[in-house]
């Protein structure tokens, strides 16, 4: 997270989309000045990365709340929630529960992955429960090349 990784779990279950937003994996500044001065590797070969898991310092720790800014200002969570292969049913709950319960302010999703009319569903279903507005969520997609049109 500090080198400007976005996470994107993919999870159904509640307990896991709990436990996935919920984790603190702190490292000192010392480590973490350790880890700038490292070799450029990719990132699962980093010594700091204990059971599989990200890191993150002890400036920046509260996971859900955190944001990338962009080029254009706009600030996205670092944080979200996977789609990919994720059953219909499934999805449309793991979406209600990862906004509503956990805070996720994320979802990944891709016409590709063929659940977006569900993802959509638990994205609206959290709107009306929650009060929150649209604009609050960030909701990543993607379009492949053989459908843009000329």
């Amino acid at each position: 997270i500090n080198k400007d990784f976005i996470v994107i779990p993919k999870s159904v279950t509640p307990a896991r989309i709990d436990s996935n937003a919920n984790w603190e994996l702190k490292l000192n500044n010392e480590q973490m000045a350790k880890l700038d001065t490292a070799p450029q590797k990719r990132l699962t070969d980093f010594p700091f990365r204990p059971g599989g898991k990200f890191f993150f310092s002890e400036e920046n720790n509260n996971l859900k709340t955190m944001t990338k800014k962009l080029n254009d200002g706009t600030e996205m969570p670092i944080m979200g929630l996977g789609t990919w292969q994720s059953k219909p049913k499934e999805v449309e709950e793991a979406v209600y529960h990862a906004i509503c319960k956990t805070g996720v302010r994320h979802i990944d999703a891709a016409q590709i992955y063929g659940n977006q009319d569900e993802v959509g569903t638990g994205v609206n279903r959290a709107l009306k429960d929650t009060g929150l507005k649209r604009e609050e969520l960030w909701v990543t997609s993607k379009v492949w090349m053989v459908d843009f049109a000329p």
